[in-house]
């Protein structure tokens, strides 16, 4: 899957290109809602996160920042693997 479809995808899972923090905290950073916007607040996520209006409204993250991400760490499992498997 190449990073336009992995962000197309996402868009589909949460219906927007700006998803909630909390929306992906357990299943993409394995964190609590609490930690991920801890770490947010710190700059200590993968991905550059942002308020769209005041302090209250709630954390995003963009679907191709998150999809870099996942497209990264894709890879770098996938050279991994290539290690001990090669032909």
């Amino acid at each position: 899957m190449s990073r336009h479809e992995t962000r197309a995808a996402l868009i589909a899972e949460f219906g927007t290109a700006e998803i909630d923090l909390s929306a992906i905290a357990e299943k993409y950073l394995g964190m609590s809602k609490r930690k991920a916007e801890e770490a947010a607040s710190r700059c200590k996520l993968p991905f550059p996160t942002y308020r769209i209006g005041s302090q209250k409204s709630p954390v995003k993250v963009s679907a191709d920042a998150l999809a870099r991400v996942i497209e990264a760490r894709k890879l770098a499992a996938d050279k991994e693997w290539s290690k001990f498997h090669a032909a």
